[in-house]
């Protein structure tokens, strides 16, 4: 079990703030601009006529210079539904909290129990020193690491308890049913799931180690963790706040996995969010969130009472439909990941009762396993026998979505709805381009054995190409090569996504041959742009390629 524990706890200690002052209030949504006032506080629920949110003593100070009417929410101290355990919470019937303790235990048992199909890792730790674990499970863990990936996580606001009893009891039902369910053993054969329980440990605990009672939304530093993520370059004004200790660890993370699908659990109401957060611009893939969302709500729905999950659209909105979210992790996974991400907020009560804890499980327990199975319709390939792997992936007939493909990751998957696509394969001085290829229910299209039309000449002349840009991600500085037959006089430039000049890198003559370049990510100014995806493109004559790099601040 990769979990490192050694004597950093106290230091952490020492420069966390050991008693929070973050306020929950209230007040009109009335002549109120939830575009502004979401960027200065933590907004938590937007009704018809109200707004409640929280607020740290910087952000609280920002809000009382506005002037508006408000009314301070005064939190339940001790609340007695909420009862904990020292105990496996398999030993208790689920139907209570884990300590700290007690979840690392199970954490570690699980590993133990099945180490051919569970293993645990670090992803990083908290202000306070609390571990970031992850379980990886998947069928014949070390024959099958190339599979595609999946990531649920829960907690990020530490007072949102359900969920994480709800990932372990997942993790649970998945290792210990391999054998007994054929449904559950091809999933995990077909992909690698990925589970993270508490990704605010510091929130959860703030208290102690032994009790969820007095947690917190914000991290031990007071920050909202979910509104500490870079924004999306379509987002006018970039959140600038300092990356956490636990952002910064889940987005390495996220670098250095594959996910295609993942869900933010949260609490305080019931539906499924999905993206766009950031921008009232419907995502080119709106149709296909929509969907999986359906699919979710009106599976827990037929599970449970008719009030459960039964508000905005039969239980799902779209995020900016909903309030404005300005550095929050759905949007940063789905743009910089190309990683499907939704919210699923799983209960009204933020701290569910201890008592209704296996209540709500038979609500969602299907939802969950089901969401899952998305991954199982879509498009895959395998390029590992292949000498050279595609650079990108293009959906022709989703206009804007574009691929990455890892190079250390030869197998490629992406989940789509049923239908027809045009499909380009992107190498790095030719394109394969598929015709109307098909994706059927519940079936993965594989498109490596497919015959292409290859067009060299026209969409990648072999005598005028740029290199793929490495590192990619990067930050701060990325680069690349230019091959060029013939000398002439090349335009090397860098545009934003929306093709706005950023700054140029060659203006003059360049000999015939191969040409490095660098570009440290400042515009024509000398000034650090934001973070994104941008293009470089090279011109000679009427010869044009480009390379597309994204930088992560």
């Amino acid at each position: 079990m990769k979990i490192n524990l050694f004597l950093i706890a106290s230091l952490f200690l020492i420069n966390s703030h050991l008693n929070a002052d973050i306020r929950q209030f209230k007040f009109s949504r009335t002549n109120t601009d939830l575009n502004e006032l979401t960027r200065i506080v933590s907004i938590d629920a937007v009704e018809e006529d109200s707004v409640t949110a929280f607020a740290n003593e910087e952000e609280w100070k920002t809000f009382l210079s506005f002037y508006i009417p408000y009314r301070i929410i005064i939190p339940v101290k001790y609340p007695k539904s909420i009862e904990m355990t020292d105990d496996d919470l398999r030993h208790v019937n689920w139907s209570k909290y884990p300590t700290y303790q007690a979840y690392l235990d199970m954490m570690a048992s699980f590993e133990r129990d099945f180490p051919l199909m569970c293993r645990i890792d670090t992803i990083g730790y908290s202000v306070r020193g609390k571990l970031l674990l992850a379980a990886c499970i998947t069928g014949d863990l070390e024959k099958n690491s190339q599979k595609p990936e999946f990531f649920y996580t829960a907690q990020i606001h530490g007072d949102e308890t359900a969920a994480s009893v709800f990932m372990l009891r997942l993790i649970d039902t998945l290792l210990s049913s391999y054998d007994k369910s054929e449904d559950i053993q091809k999933l995990l054969n077909e992909i690698q799931i990925w589970i993270n329980p508490i990704s605010n440990p510091d929130g959860a605990y703030y208290l102690n180690d032994s009790t969820f009672i007095g947690s917190i939304r914000y991290n031990a530093n007071s920050f909202d963790l979910n509104r500490n993520y870079p924004d999306p370059p379509h987002v006018s004004q970039p959140n600038t706040h300092i990356r956490q200790p636990e952002t910064l660890a889940m987005m390495a993370f996220a670098s250095q996995r594959n996910f295609r699908m993942s869900v933010n659990f949260h609490g305080g109401t019931e539906c499924v969010n999905y993206p766009w957060d950031s921008t009232p611009a419907r995502h080119p893939e709106t149709l296909w969130f929509e969907t999986v969302s359906h699919e979710y709500a009106d599976t827990a729905r037929f599970y449970s009472p008719l009030t459960y999950m039964s508000n905005f659209n039969r239980g799902i909105t779209n995020g900016w439909d909903w309030y404005p979210v300005f550095g929050g992790r759905q949007d940063y996974m789905t743009y910089f990941h190309n990683c499907k991400e939704v919210t699923i907020e799983l209960s009204d009560q933020k701290m569910l009762p201890s008592s209704e804890l296996k209540t709500y499980w038979e609500y969602n327990k299907r939802s969950l396993l089901n969401y899952i199975k998305n991954m199982e319709q879509g498009i895959t390939a395998d390029w590992s026998q292949n000498q050279i792997i595609p650079d990108s992936v293009e959906i022709v007939t989703i206009s804007g979505l574009m691929i990455p493909v890892r190079k250390n990751h030869a197998i490629f998957h992406y989940p789509l709805n049923v239908g027809f696509y045009d499909i380009y394969i992107h190498y790095e001085d030719s394109t394969d381009s598929l015709k109307s290829i098909e994706v059927c229910k519940n079936q993965l299209t594989n498109l490596t054995p497919r015959v292409s039309f290859t067009d060299k000449d026209v969409l990648h002349p072999d005598n005028f190409c740029l290199s793929p840009v490495y590192p990619n991600p990067f930050n701060p500085e990325t680069q690349f090569s230019l091959l060029c037959s013939s000398p002439g006089i090349i335009q090397l430039n860098v545009f934003n996504i929306q093709g706005k000049l950023v700054t140029r890198l060659n203006t003059g003559f360049l000999d015939a041959g191969e040409h490095y370049f660098s570009w440290d990510g400042k515009d024509k100014n000398g000034k650090g742009v934001s973070s994104g995806v941008y293009i470089i493109q090279a011109q000679q004559s009427k010869r044009t390629v480009r390379q597309k790099a994204v930088l992560i601040r």
